[in-house]
């Protein structure tokens, strides 16, 4: 089992597998404990499972566990800038060229803005 503070809905076990997933579906948690988390869907869980160890005819079942850290960015779905097209002529120092936040991104809403923006001439 698995077991998740805050809880993470949007965090799926397959109990077959003990393989996890990030569920688009779920809403999130968020990671309040460290303060640059930027406001993305976060938890802290701790997983459990039964092993079988031992040679075959004197097996035996021990509990094992593992603590992690689950965070689920959001990454911005687009790029668009507040303005089309910026006109400088030489020797003139360009502009702050601005991201439009998308809708349900703004800050602290759990998008991850980029940090790197390439730009060509």
């Amino acid at each position: 089992g698995m077991v998740c503070t805050p809880e993470a809905p949007w965090l799926v076990q397959k109990i077959a597998t003990g393989v996890l997933t990030a569920d688009g579906n779920g809403t999130g948690g968020a990671v309040t404990e460290v303060d640059d988390s930027l406001g993305m869907d976060g938890a802290l869980c701790q997983a459990s499972a039964i092993q079988l160890v031992g040679t075959p005819g004197s097996e035996r079942r021990e509990r094992r566990l593992s603590n992690f850290v689950a965070i689920r960015p959001r990454p911005w779905p687009q790029m668009e800038y507040e303005n089309s097209y910026v006109e400088v002529v030489t020797g003139e120092e360009l502009p702050p060229i601005k991201l439009k936040t998308p809708p349900g991104y703004e800050e602290g809403m759990g998008g991850l803005k980029p940090s790197h923006i390439p730009l060509s001439c």
